[in-house]
């Protein structure tokens, strides 16, 4: 590995940058056979993190409906009791990120 590529997923790791991180070199190599411009390289890994990213945020919100479907909520009605909320409407209310 060289400095450069040190430097950058230095900089990867301080950006978050997960995905990049672990797939970079294997893309930079790919680019480099296939002699890719660098717009098309650059596409290529922000489009793998951006995937990355998608499935993570997809995997924790299907991960928080269980919990927000078994929650019991109360509201007050209009004199004054406490009555349950409709599922649907909890589902949605609760489940919005």
């Amino acid at each position: 590995m060289s400095l450069q590529s040190e430097r950058i997923q230095l900089l990867m790791q301080r950006l978050s940058l997960t995905e990049m991180v672990h797939g970079y070199e294997a893309l930079a190599e790919q680019a480099a056979q296939k002699n890719l411009p660098y717009c098309d390289f650059l596409e290529q890994v922000l489009e793998s993190e951006a995937n990355v990213r998608q499935e993570r945020n997809i995997k924790v919100r299907t991960q928080l409906v269980p919990n927000c479907i078994n929650q019991r909520i109360l509201v007050w009605g209009p004199s004054g009791e406490p009555r349950p909320l409709s599922i649907r409407t909890a589902q949605l209310s609760c489940c919005r990120l």
